[in-house]
């Protein structure tokens, strides 16, 4: 039933109203899964033609450097829908989103500026649509932490965070914490580990914190000897203090 209006659908979803856009947004990607070739990735670091299909994990790909050739329907359908990015509804973006995760390699996720555009309607959303932007971009970060790494002072929390918004932010931190950003973020995640007045948003912070500091035995000794030293203020919330000792156990 799709298959000989595809073309058509790509060259018209531009015109359509947003909800209508959305529907056939996902509609294609799951057409494009099903039915039409993957793209190849070739090594760049060899001058042979070494190619493997983009795999169903971002983190299978072998080659450190990489040049992607696409499908020509593949290619029309992601080209259709790239500037739908820009779209004021937080669905479209999310759909988009969805599209380019499921069908290109990173770089070209990186390089259609998904990731900023999914930061950009969290900051814009409400409260109940926010939890469902963060579990998309949680989902993307697990499997490719490098796509949202750059912006990881948008994940901080505010005091008005929702709990579940909270929980996923600080998740987010955990997973995309690197070398190069851990001071920060374990400086935050501290903090609310702390000073945050809802034990929850606490717990969860000790957490995330015991994840960071298995980036290297420098970090995980850091992190322990700060554990250690804040054992004794804290405050009358067993979980908050069951959750310390979980992480100097561990």
């Amino acid at each position: 039933l799709i298959h000989g209006h595809f073309r058509r659908f790509c060259s018209i979803i531009t015109e359509l109203d947003e909800w209508a856009q959305i529907y056939l947004v996902e509609l294609l990607t799951n057409y494009s899964r099903v039915f039409l070739p993957k793209p190849r990735i070739f090594n760049k670091a060899t001058n042979e033609s070494e190619f493997i299909n983009l795999p169903d994990n971002y983190n299978e790909i072998p080659y450190p450097v990489y040049d992607v050739e696409f499908d020509s329907d593949l290619k029309l359908f992601l080209d259709s829908i790239k500037y739908l990015t820009y779209s004021r509804n937080e669905a479209v973006v999310l759909a988009v989103g969805r599209a380019f995760f499921h069908l290109s390699p990173p770089k070209t996720f990186k390089e259609s500026q998904i990731s900023a555009s999914l930061v950009r309607i969290l900051q814009t959303s409400i409260p109940e649509t926010q939890v469902f932007i963060l579990q998309s971009i949680l989902y993307m970060a697990a499997h490719e932490p490098t796509l949202f790494v750059q912006y990881e002072k948008r994940f901080f929390l505010f005091p008005n965070d929702e709990i579940l918004s909270a929980q996923y932010k600080l998740k987010i931190l955990s997973i995309i914490c690197n070398e190069n950003n851990i001071k920060s973020i374990t400086t935050e995640l501290q903090y609310y580990a702390l000073n945050s007045s809802d034990p929850r948003i606490a717990v969860e912070s000790v957490k995330a914190l015991g994840v960071c500091s298995q980036i290297s035995q420098f970090w995980s000794a850091k992190t322990l000897k700060w554990l250690l030293s804040q054992i004794t203020t804290l405050g009358q919330d067993r979980s908050v203090t069951a959750e310390f000792l979980t992480v100097i156990r561990y």
